[in-house]
């Protein structure tokens, strides 16, 4: 065994050398490719809310965005952090993403391969991206993982700390991405699966995390229900997100950004205005016109739902708002050969594996799952990104049964974890 593999083999040393390596990486990109400037409408808008609640009016405004990142960020202009500030506490959330992606594959397919993945995880260009905006998913890509993590620590090694860990990640990546909390199921099947115990305890677990999930993002609804009177769990926003992607003028390829936002949020919000009614009222009327499309016209709207899907899967970056990184062909073209290995390979890394799947199954699962599901809504690749470790591990073990096949190892905890190895189901 060589020293470098004694040395993947452990688990503090390697995932804190990683840590460090992504926060470098990042923090040069926020410090000089992105400084104090706004380059999408989101993000103003993003910021705006969050202003609000760093101003001290804790209740906020509204109900539509989603109230982890409003919340987050407000906190921190509150202490007052700068745009620069903020993505740089983005960074270290993208190089705590780095540090967690290693120890979840150091224990599902050895050290090798895990530290590929985060090799390649900390200089991924997407992943770069992702820290310099403000965008939910910049922390949700953090929570995301450090479910998986937790939830398989404690299978392998029990302890209620590590189960807990995974409820409460799970209920603060929903905070941060409501639609995550469409791939609950999965995750209580993955408990079902692979948990510990009998398959009576098994299903008790599931409930429990449920419970603890349920618990995480209860404070949101009851906020909510503070500022509109109305139970809303998390978001408002379900129902014109899904009529903005299903309705008589819904094109996916048309990304103006100034088209757009006048075709349905302005117009919406001039709506509801002239009509008197709540944000709720105006979600159900938008749901019930998305139907109606879906009714009337199924072929048009498949279609439509086919060009999404594969959007989210798109090799190079698409946006409703054009500016430097988004229109510059020097940045389609480093994403391009980038990501385009990583998803060629990440499916031999699959097939590789197969035999595992209780263990590993989540992570293609959820990210397919919600792929699916994001797809009835209008979508770009950024929200792919949050997945793109997954799909890196993969690629990782993928390239590692390409070149070196040893590589790829059975599971296994090491000495730091004082853990078990465990038999492959």
């Amino acid at each position: 065994m060589t020293a470098l593999h004694k040395f993947f083999r452990s688990a503090r040393a390697p995932a804190w050398a990683f840590f460090c390596l992504a926060l470098a990486v990042r923090a040069a990109v926020v410090l000089f490719r992105f400084g104090n400037e706004l380059g999408f409408s989101d993000e103003r808008m993003y910021l705006r809310l969050a202003d609000v609640i760093g101003n001290g009016q804790w209740l906020g405004e509204g109900t539509a965005a989603a109230p982890g990142p409003v919340y987050f960020w407000g906190a921190l202009r509150a202490m007052g952090m700068s745009l620069v500030g903020i993505r740089l506490v983005h960074a270290l959330a993208g190089a705590g993403a780095v540090a967690v992606l290693f120890l979840i594959a150091r224990r599902l397919v050895g050290p090798m391969p895990a530290a590929l993945a985060a090799l390649v995880m900390s200089v991924y260009p997407y992943l770069l991206f992702l820290s310099g905006l403000l965008y939910p998913q910049a922390v949700f890509h953090l929570t995301f993982l450090v479910m998986i993590y937790g939830l398989l620590r404690w299978m392998q090694d029990g302890g209620t700390r590590w189960f807990v860990l995974g409820g409460v990640a799970l209920g603060v990546s929903a905070l941060f991405v409501v639609p995550i909390l469409s791939a609950a199921p999965l995750v209580a099947l993955w408990v079902l699966l692979a948990g510990r115990g009998s398959i009576l305890v098994r299903m008790r677990d599931a409930v429990v995390l449920g419970l603890i999930t349920l618990a995480t993002i209860l404070p949101a609804t009851a906020r909510n229900y503070l500022v509109s009177r109305q139970v809303i769990l998390l978001s408002s926003m379900g129902g014109s997100a899904f009529y903005w992607a299903n309705n008589d003028q819904a094109d996916p390829y048309n990304r103006d950004a100034d088209t757009w936002l006048e075709k349905y949020q302005r117009r919406q919000d001039r709506e509801q205005a002239r009509q008197g009614w709540v944000a709720l009222d105006m979600q159900v009327l938008s749901t019930y016109r998305a139907n109606r499309f879906w009714k009337e016209q199924t072929p048009r709207a498949l279609r439509n739902y086919a060009i999404r899907l594969s959007m989210f899967f798109d090799v190079a970056p698409r946006s409703y708002t054009a500016n430097d990184f988004t229109r510059n062909r020097s940045n389609e073209i480093l994403a391009i050969v980038t990501s385009l290995p990583v998803l060629l390979l990440a499916p031999i890394g699959v097939w590789r594996l197969r035999r595992r799947w209780r263990w590993w199954f989540p992570l293609v699962a959820i990210p397919l799952f919600q792929a699916l599901t994001y797809a009835f809504f209008h979508v770009s690749v950024r929200y792919r990104i949050p997945f793109e470790s997954c799909f890196i591990l993969f690629a990782a073990v993928g390239a590692c049964a390409i070149v070196v096949p040893e590589w790829v190892e059975g599971f296994r905890a090491s000495k730091d974890d004082h853990a078990k190895s465990s038999p492959e189901h």
